[in-house]
């Protein structure tokens, strides 16, 4: 049994629960290092049709398409990398005023509150994809291809 946020009820979606899991697994799978990058492609392209396939049983699967790109953050570039996409999540998310689109309560009425708190985070993850990119060098870019 899984129970999503977004829900107001418990959902049994064991299907659901599957092919959330398989893409999961699948991108693990994509960025193991003894893959090669041609099984890299297409495990990644894989990843990509499973989250199409779920995205079409649920809406809710809008959280494991952040997840995503959140995961392949964190895999090149550990945790600063992670709390960079993670901060420019939050961002992008208030300043676009997405979280009413979740239920999610926001100061409407500070409208200089929300772009002060939007700028602030945009700046943390600024400075963690910095720290990210100045300790790993290019390493993480060249393994990929990038």
């Amino acid at each position: 049994m899984n129970i999503f946020q977004q829900a107001k009820d418990m959902k049994l979606d064991p299907a659901f629960l599957f092919i959330s899991i398989s893409t999961f697994l699948t991108l693990y799978r994509a960025y193991e290092p003894n893959n090669s990058e041609k099984q890299n492609v297409s495990y990644i392209l894989l990843a990509g049709i499973l989250i199409g396939f779920a995205f079409s049983v649920k809406f809710t699967a809008l959280m494991l398409i952040i997840m995503g790109p959140a995961y392949i953050a964190y895999r090149l570039l550990s945790v600063s990398g992670f709390f960079g996409f993670f901060f420019l999540f939050l961002a992008t998310f208030t300043k676009l005023g997405l979280w009413k689109q979740m239920n999610v309560w926001l100061p409407l009425d500070k409208p200089g509150l929300l772009t002060a708190a939007s700028a602030l985070m945009l700046a943390i993850s600024i400075f963690s994809f910095t720290i990210a990119f100045y300790t790993h060098g290019e390493k993480p870019l060249k393994k990929w291809g990038i």
